[in-house]
Parts: structure tokens; C-alpha cells; sequence
């Protein structure tokens, strides 16, 4: 059993059920139920004659219109029903949930546009958490051999597929869902067949993109100081640019890993753009965690322990700071996971290789993922789908919830549906060449296009190619499947 302070650095964490949970400090009644938070964990409560709303988290509005502590008090007016609701929280940006008693009875639960803060549920009874390993200690679960299977046979630190979790009675909340507590069920809202706006190009989508991200980056500013990780790369420099138009004095970084030497780009790259501007800099290497803040992942994390020393560095060297993650542009802003490949080959097999599994277990999940899609009939695209809630909604969301665990705050500035909605509409073909990069650099400070870019990187042009990306991938997941030996966490 946890110790009661186990929680007392952790952020982002919660607890729904329909008593405290003896682990959290904090607890907040909300209709018949009660939310149990960590002491940082922040919780906003509304309530109106017919309805209530609760918002946990940093929650922000990307319009620049509403000030943060008033957010809830609008998502409480806004919540008339249940597609009025829905429509006003495509503006908000940060890492947050949102629980909404609706005027009908119902109580939905909703994420932030990436579910960088999770949601756990229960599927036999209300229990919804942050923490999967809080509810199966609340029913004493044991880990499903279903799941350790498809552990075992897919690369070390892959997200499950699908909404599966380490036990067979519990579900992740996707993006592009919202949770019916009382059915203890998901319900896709987004896409369906009108959730395709016109296409744009890209010039259009960064100047929208601009006003959006400008109004974010502000309000993140007033939460705290910043903190820019910086490589050779296009994501990173393009955080760069407006935290740096904010802030000019922002302070940036580089992990030196153990491929790097002090020629490679990524580090000589992020030294002559942060001399250039007068940023401050540093090169790191990762602390070894104390044993305290290993215990803890190993208690309510096991996958991700290895995030531990990411965590407790970027708190030792960098403190009282927030780290800006630019993930959702990697995956999205640039058309990773398809490139301009046609939507006939975003099969459960393509997406296998993407999530680089190699059990049927897998597979067949990735299938039950797919076919709802299929069905709709969306001219959204799947590949951009798949990267949003299987990339950015698992696999970029466990290593969220990691550091939330152990007291770092991470936030992403992208991190919004109205900003995501922009990029899905932009052509493929334009993401994966950089124009949304390029047109966004424009209008932040077009000279950092004059820095090369991973000069030394042979990117592959078979990003580039459809037919090239294609055998590419599949190539490269069949090379990993024969020289794959298999793990297994103890």
C-alpha cells in the first residue's frame, strides 16, 4: 500500500470514484461522486441551476479572449448540451480534463485535443483515473496476460494499441473521445463525415496558426518560466521562435546522448542559434534519479522508468521551470506517420509497422481502432488519425504522464483542436516538404531559415515518395521482427 505522501510532488494526477482515494490529499465533491487530486493538481468548479463543470489541469484559451480562472465558468455556460459543449472546447489549449454534469443527467468526461493528461476508466463501475495502477488498486486488478503479451513481442517502450492497458477491465480515453461515466464508455465524436473543413494551404493555416499560438504561448508564460529544449532540427527551432518572441531571455538546452559528439548537429546547431540570439544555453547529460523517485515510477509507472532521470534532471538543472515539448508538430505538423501516401493503404498492417509491434494480439486491436474510421466515411485522414491518437495519445502521453508523476511540468504549445484542425486540412504533400514549418518561420523570424537544418542528416526522399515510404516502412518492421529477441518487464 502507498505511503500518503506519495503524491506530494506529482501533478496532473487525479481520482473519480465514489469515495476519496486514501493515496490523494485533496478531495472535491462533484455531483455523487468525489475527485481525489494530488496537492498540485489544480481544480476549477462551476455550477449553474441544471449542470455542473469541473476542469483539472492548466487549461488555456488559444482566442486570447478568456482569462484562465474564468474558463470554467464559460465551459459551464457553454454546456447546454452536449454539441455546444464539445464545438467551445476545440479553443482551449494546456493539459487538462474536463468532467461536465450536462442538463440531461449525463456526466461525460473530456482530454485536452492529445490526452497529454490520461483518463483511465474502469469498465465494470465508476472509477476514473489518471493512473491506471490507482484503479487496480482500487479492485485489485491483476496485469492482463493479454497485454504482457503484446509486450513481449513488440520493441522496449512501444504504447499499447488501441484504448487497452495493463489490465483487461480497464480502458485509456483516445483523443477524439469523450468518456459517458455512468456507461463507463467511450464514444468517438470526431470525425465524421461534416468534420472535414475545405482544404487550405499552407500559408493560410500558419497565419491562423500564428494568432493561435501567440495568445498560448502568453498565457503559458504567466504560469511559469519556460524552458526550450533545442536540437538541429525544424520542431524545436520552430518553438524556439515564439518562445524567443516572447521571451527573449528564454532558456534553452540540449541532452547530449551517446551517439552525439561535440560535431554533431545537435549540438553545434542549438550553440549557434542560441549565440546568435543571446539565449541562454546549456548541454546536459541526464542525472542518475534517486531511488525515492524510482520507487515511485516503479509503484504507479513500471513501463516508464527509464523517464526517471529525463524528470529529476530537468528538476535539479533547471527548477521552478516548464518544459515545451513540440511533439504534436513532429507527428502532425509534418505528416509523419503516412507521408502523402493514399488513404487505400492506411491498413491495420501499415499501422502495425507503425507501432512496432509484431503479435496478432496487436494487430487485431489495431483493427477494432481502424474500422470505426473506415465506417464513417470522414475525408479526415487515417494516417493523420493514427499519429494523433496512437502516437501523440499514447505513446507522447505516457511519457507526459511520467514526468507528471515526478513534479515536471511539460506542456506542449500546439496543443489544441482548433491548431490540429488547421494542419489535418493542409495537403500532405506540403506537410512532409516543411511548408507549415517554413510559412510559421515567416512570421516569427524568418532569419532562423538561414541556420542550416541537420546539414549532416541524409534524410531519406522516400518521405517524400509514396511508393518509397510505403516499402520503406514495411521493410524496415519486417528487418526488426527477425532480428527481434522479445521482452519482458519483471
Amino acid at each position: 500500500m502507498a505511503e500518503n505522501n506519495s503524491f506530494e510532488k506529482s501533478l496532473y494526477t487525479f481520482f473519480l470514484c465514489d469515495k476519496g482515494h486514501l493515496t490523494l490529499t485533496k478531495h472535491v465533491q462533484f455531483s455523487e461522486f468525489v475527485i481525489s487530486l494530488s496537492p498540485k493538481t489544480d481544480c476549477l468548479i462551476a455550477e449553474g441551476k441544471d449542470r455542473l463543470t469541473a476542469v483539472l489541469g492548466f487549461c488555456v484559451d488559444s482566442h486570447g479572449l478568456i482569462k484562465k480562472e474564468d474558463i470554467v465558468q464559460q465551459i459551464l455556460e457553454s454546456s447546454t448540451d452536449k454539441k455546444s459543449l464539445l464545438s467551445f472546447c476545440d479553443r482551449l489549449a494546456g493539459k487538462y480534463v474536463i468532467i461536465s454534469a450536462l442538463p440531461d443527467g449525463e456526466i461525460i468526461i473530456l482530454t485536452d485535443a492529445t490526452a497529454s493528461m490520461p483518463v483511465y476508466c474502469y469498465t465494470k463501475g465508476v472509477c476514473i483515473s489518471s493512473l491506471e495502477y490507482l484503479i487496480a488498486m482500487e479492485y485489485s486488478l491483476s496485469e492482463s496476460e493479454k497485454t504482457r503479451q503484446i509486450i513481449k513481442k513488440s520493441r522496449p517502450n512501444m504504447p499499447l494499441p488501441n484504448d487497452m492497458a495493463m489490465f483487461d477491465d480497464v480502458k485509456c480515453l483516445l483523443p477524439n473521445h469523450y468518456l459517458d461515466v455512468k456507461a463507463h464508455a467511450a464514444i468517438r465524436f470526431y470525425p465524421d463525415v461534416k468534420s472535414a473543413g475545405m482544404p487550405i494551404d499552407a500559408n493560410e493555416a500558419a497565419k491562423k496558426t500564428y494568432e493561435l499560438v501567440a495568445n498560448i504561448v502568453r498565457q503559458y508564460s504567466k504560469q511559469g518560466k519556460l524552458l526550450c529544449p533545442l536540437t538541429g532540427g525544424y520542431d524545436s527551432r520552430l518553438i524556439f521562435s515564439f518562445l524567443h518572441s516572447e521571451n527573449p531571455d528564454i532558456q534553452c538546452y540540449t541532452s547530449m546522448h551517446k551517439s552525439f559528439t561535440d560535431r554533431s548537429d545537435d549540438v553545434c546547431i542549438p550553440k549557434e542559434i542560441t549565440k546568435k540570439y543571446n539565449a541562454r544555453y546549456r548541454l546536459i547529460e541526464d542525472l542518475e534519479a534517486p531511488d525515492e523517485e524510482n520507487n515511485l515510477m516503479k509503484e504507479w509507472l513500471p513501463q516508464e522508468i527509464k523517464k526517471s532521470g529525463p524528470a529529476y534532471t530537468q528538476n535539479t538543472l533547471f527548477p521552478d521551470t516548464i518544459t515545451v515539448c513540440g511533439d504534436i508538430i513532429d507527428q502532425l505538423g509534418k505528416s509523419a506517420i503516412g507521408g502523402s501516401l493514399s488513404e487505400s493503404f492506411s491498413t491495420a498492417s501499415y499501422f502495425q509497422c507503425k507501432l512496432h509491434h509484431f503479435s496478432k494480439l496487436s494487430k487485431d486491436e489495431t483493427k477494432k481502432w481502424l474500422a470505426p474510421i473506415k465506417e464513417r466515411n470522414s475525408k479526415i485522414s487515417s494516417f493523420d488519425l493514427f499519429g494523433w491518437e496512437n502516437r501523440c495519445g499514447r505513446w507522447t502521453a505516457k511519457t507526459q504522464n511520467a514526468f507528471s508523476l515526478l513534479g515536471r511540468n511539460a506542456l506542449n504549445i500546439f496543443n489544441c483542436r482548433e491548431i490540429i484542425d488547421l494542419w489535418t486540412r493542409v495537403p500532405s504533400k506540403d506537410r512532409i516538404r516543411k511548408k507549415l514549418h517554413k510559412e510559421l518561420f515567416m512570421l516569427t523570424n524568418s532569419d532562423l531559415l538561414d541556420i542550416p537544418f541537420n546539414p549532416q542528416s541524409l534524410e531519406l526522399k522516400g518521405k517524400h515518395s509514396p511508393i518509397l515510404m510505403l516499402f520503406g516502412t514495411y521493410l524496415k518492421h519486417f528487418y526488426h521482427k527477425l532480428t527481434f529477441k522479445g521482452q519482458m518487464r519483471d
